[in-house]
């Protein structure tokens, strides 16, 4: 409470009382104009007042004990209306009339004859009128010139302590006749005294803050201003400032009406106004965090329920159809073309989620090599073909001669699939998709055009987004998790080259064109594409295959033997491990995750034995399928890592290439 100091009798009783049992609250927690009009008021050596808040709160000045007599100290710390409402009835009416910000002059008022009383409102640093300052005034000292000036001077030096920064302007240049200490600290270095505003702070010109105090002079009414922007040079280095001002401006008239000058106390809030818009900016900011992590969450939940649809129906049709060659084996062909669709559609839809954590965990990865662009296409629309016909959409291919691309074919298959199966996807029965496999002397060109659904402009910029369709919800028409596009532009520009997109709008088609950088010559250590018609039969091998889960193992087995090969088979790592101490086997097969020791055990064992068996081929055979797991697999000793998604020939070549020393991987 240091900003109290002095004021005799009642300074010392307003600072002894505990005001927090009042409605003013404690002391500490005063306002900033609570605080000046207490300390006018103590200061003050003629008879002052303070009523404040609502319920006009007393708190007055040594000057005033006579006045309220026997009320006298109680009376401090009441309420205004509850004390005088007997003995000054008509003072209710007075002060609503100055509450509403009129200042009044009350000549002789009946609880107080021969005393003037001035009621002059109090305005809070919000500009809002808070409360009423009361000064009396004895008729003879009202007649005494002596006395006027002597207030006048007294109320100068009151308002030079006071904690606002308050200038007084005079006459129509709004010249600067008096400034507090507060108001000089804030411009230093600058004449102040005797001069117009606008010679002082010529920076005020054709701003609102000036035309306001002059309009308020001009009209002789009181003016408040809340938050008013203000540019202003304080050190006079040439560059603005922006403050914002609360102020109050309180014309000063003479008796016969005129304005004579203007009494202003203004109080800097450029911080709290900085402060408010930051609050304002952090709430936008976290509304708009709250909204994007909800969003965020709803397309989380839409996404695992579209994998859970996708991944259901075609077990669903598998399901089924395995019940319905229970019950009629007459329908093998028929069965056996459905299931190798459903099987097809869950591999694709496994790779394209695992491809997409690959891609962003930044681990998508391709073996370039050189490539012959017309070997993926042509494999692409071998396997796309059958659905378009079914689907009764046309496919018009036009393949041109290119050179190679330094690429990975299986990706560039992947590309192309999801290319082609997006287009007929979209394409209408009876509509027509067109390929166009071209090169020019720097990029070999693929493009993929559709006569379907199309997409509106503002779609294009999310086309290549992972997770998202342009339809959404359970209304869609077209299935799908919407991430073969993503993938495609993942795995091209991990080839060096390009894929965009367009289209004339909804219903008009869209277009995919797919750049790749021509090979100039092949650069040494590359290897060639493999020779065609590698011998796949695996006739005169001995394998190995450990696999605990009994229908994997007899599915393994059966391709296997189908293609030449003895085929032992061992449900753990200890049985597999037996096995090769007294079988000579000529590769092995092994899942990683079994009961008791899993794959990366039996491996390192293997290689730890003391025997020519240290250096069996082995090869990983795993559900795990990311690009981590490979790796792993590969520093635990395993020359191959084979994929459970593989087809049976995929599965053969694999086999052979572990066989023969060659090692491709899937």
């Amino acid at each position: 409470m240091s900003w109290l100091v002095g004021g005799g009798e009642l300074g010392a009783l307003i600072r002894a009382r505990d005001w927090s049992q009042t409605p003013l609250g404690p002391l500490a927690s005063w306002s900033a104009s609570l605080r000046l009009a207490v300390t006018l008021c103590l200061g003050s050596i003629a008879p002052m007042e303070i009523l404040w808040g609502p319920e006009l709160i007393q708190l007055y000045n040594d000057g005033c004990r006579r006045l309220h007599g026997h009320r006298h100290p109680a009376a401090l710390g009441l309420g205004f209306r509850t004390q005088w409402a007997r003995d000054w009835p008509e003072a209710n009416h007075l002060l609503d009339r100055a509450l509403g910000g009129e200042p009044l002059q009350v000549e002789d008022a009946r609880f107080l004859p021969d005393h003037a009383v001035s009621m002059v409102p109090l305005r809070d640093e919000c500009g809002r009128v808070a409360g009423l300052a009361l000064s009396f005034l004895a008729r003879t000292e009202r007649d005494s010139r002596w006395v006027t000036d002597f207030h006048r001077e007294q109320l100068r030096r009151l308002l030079g302590r006071a904690p606002a920064a308050i200038i007084v302007l005079s006459g129509p240049e709004l010249v600067l006749d008096f400034v507090n200490t507060n108001f000089a600290a804030l411009v230093p270095r600058r004449p102040l005294l005797g001069r117009p505003l606008l010679d002082v702070f010529p920076e005020f010109r054709g701003q609102s803050f000036l035309q306001q105090l002059s309009a308020a002079y001009r009209d002789g009414v009181d003016f408040t201003g809340v938050e008013m922007p203000v540019r202003v040079d304080p050190e006079r280095t040439g560059v603005l400032e922006d403050r914002y001002l609360n102020f109050s401006c309180q014309p000063i008239k003479t008796p016969d009406g005129r304005v004579e000058s203007m009494l202003i106390a203004l109080f800097d809030v450029t911080g709290w106004n900085q402060a408010q818009r930051e609050r304002e900016a952090l709430l936008r900011s976290e509304q708009t965090a709250r909204a994007e992590a909800e969003n965020a969450n709803r397309r989380k939940d839409e996404f695992l329920a579209r994998v859970s649809h996708e991944l259901a129906t075609p077990l669903l049709s598998m399901r089924l159809w395995l019940d319905v060659l229970q019950a009629d084996p007459r329908r093998t062909s028929e069965a056996l073309a459905s299931l190798r669709q459903s099987t097809q559609v869950q591999s694709t839809l496994v790779h394209d989620l695992l491809d997409t954590t690959r891609a962003l965990s930044g681990k998508l990865s391709v073996s370039l090599e050189a490539c012959e662009p017309t070997e993926p296409l042509n494999a692409a629309l071998a396997d796309i073909r059958p659905i378009a016909a079914r689907k009764g959409v046309a496919l018009h291919v036009t393949l041109e001669e290119t050179g190679l691309v330094l690429g990975d074919s299986e990706r560039l298959h992947q590309v192309v699939c999801n290319l082609l199966s997006n287009a007929v996807k979209y394409t209408p029965p009876g509509g027509r998709v067109f390929v166009h496999l071209r090169s020019d002397r720097e990029q070999v060109l693929l493009t993929v055009r559709d006569t379907g659904k199309g997409f509106p402009a503002e779609f294009a910029p999310l086309l290549f987004e992972p997770f998202r369709q342009e339809e959404e919800g359970t209304t869609r028409t077209h299935g799908g998790l919407g991430l073969g596009l993503s993938i495609a532009r993942q795995l091209v520009e991990l080839h060096g080259g390009r894929i965009d997109a367009s289209s004339p709008g909804p219903g008009q088609g869209a277009t995919f064109t797919v750049r790749l950088p021509c090979m100039t010559d092949v650069p040494d250590g590359v290897p060639l594409p493999p020779p065609h018609g590698i011998e796949r039969r695996l006739a005169g091998s001995r394998l190995l295959l450990v696999e605990d889960d009994p229908l994997t193992g007899l599915a393994v087995r059966s391709v296997l033997e189908q293609h030449g090969a003895q085929v032992l088979v061992a449900e753990s790592a200890a049985i597999a491990l037996e096995v090769l101490r007294r079988t000579r086997v000529d590769a092995m097969l092994c899942d990683i995750a079994m009961p008791g020791e899993d794959g990366y055990g039996l491996i390192r064992k293997v290689r730890a034995l003391e025997s020519p068996t240290r250096q069996l081929p082995a090869a990983a055979f795993t559900a795990h399928m990311r690009e981590e797991d490979r790796a792993r697999s590969l520093r635990a000793g395993f020359q191959l890592h084979i994929a459970k998604s593989v087809d049976a020939a995929q599965l053969v070549t694999q086999v052979h290439s572990l066989l023969t020393g060659f090692p491709w991987t899937l």
